[in-house]
Parts: structure tokens; sequence; C-alpha cells
């Protein structure tokens, strides 16, 4: 399949179950296959001051997910899924627990899936901003030492 050629939504929605499945075993190297070298990622927060962030490349993109994987447990589930062209529209639903304190936060977020052929170049992730924030923050509190 060349990237001019449109990707069935078969096709889409088994790539898109594969990349669940593979992030909820955490296998880093079977999310490899699934997209391309020049993968551009985008959230709608965690960038700096909790703005936007954009991670480009596929190897810059899973040593991100690296980092999630060693300190955190996210599992996700997609809940919908419609495909036009070559852009999937993706619900899914995640729950994000800290192993440390065991807090958990669960919601869902919005996902744009952009193909080339049958693996994913773009993948942009909108959530509650202010919820993710939040939360990491939480986390992020329960981290740090208290006073003396």
């Amino acid at each position: 399949m060349t990237s001019r050629e449109t990707i069935t939504k078969e096709r889409a929605l088994e790539v898109v179950l594969a990349a669940e499945a593979a992030w909820n075993r955490r296998d880093l190297g079977a999310l490899r296959e699934i997209y391309t070298e020049d993968l551009t990622y985008f959230s709608n927060w965690g960038g700096e001051n909790n703005g936007p962030r954009t991670i480009t490349g596929r190897q810059a993109y899973l040593l991100r997910l690296a980092g999630l994987r060693d300190t955190s447990d996210i599992d996700i589930k997609l809940v919908s899924f419609s495909l036009s062209g070559n852009l999937a529209r993706a619900n899914f639903a995640f729950t994000w627990r800290d192993p440390g304190s065991r807090m958990t936060h669960r919601a869902t977020s919005r996902n744009v899936i952009v193909f080339s052929g049958d693996r994913i170049c773009r993948l942009e992730v909108y959530q509650d901003a202010a919820a993710m924030i939040t939360f990491a923050a939480l986390l992020k509190g329960r981290q740090q030492p208290g006073p003396k």
C-alpha cells in the first residue's frame, strides 16, 4: 500500500486496536511497527508551562512512552472509531494509576489519527488538560519530600 492509497476502515481499526493492545502489554517494540519513522505526536497539554506538546519522530515518541511505562500504570480502551480517507477519529477511555500511591485518574481522550499507508504518521491527543495537569501535580507532590 502506498501512502496515496486510502486505508480501509477494517485495516485502520486493526492498526488502532493493535496499538491499544501493544500499549496495554507495554510492548514498545510492537508499537514501533505501528508508527512511521517521521511520526508527529501532538497533545493539548504536557508541554512547556503545561501548554501543548509536540514530539517529532518515532524514536522520540517511543522514548516518551518508555518513561510513562516505567513510572505509571496507564491502560487504554477504544470506545469509538470512524475513518474518512486516511484520517481517523477515535475516543479512548483510560485509567492512569500511580504505582506508588495507588492514586487513580479515569478519563477519556479524543484522538485524531492520520495514516500513511497502514502506519500512523500523525497522532493528536486531546484530553481534559486541567484535570490531567491537576492529577500530574498531585502525583508530583506525593513524590517530593515533606517539609523538615
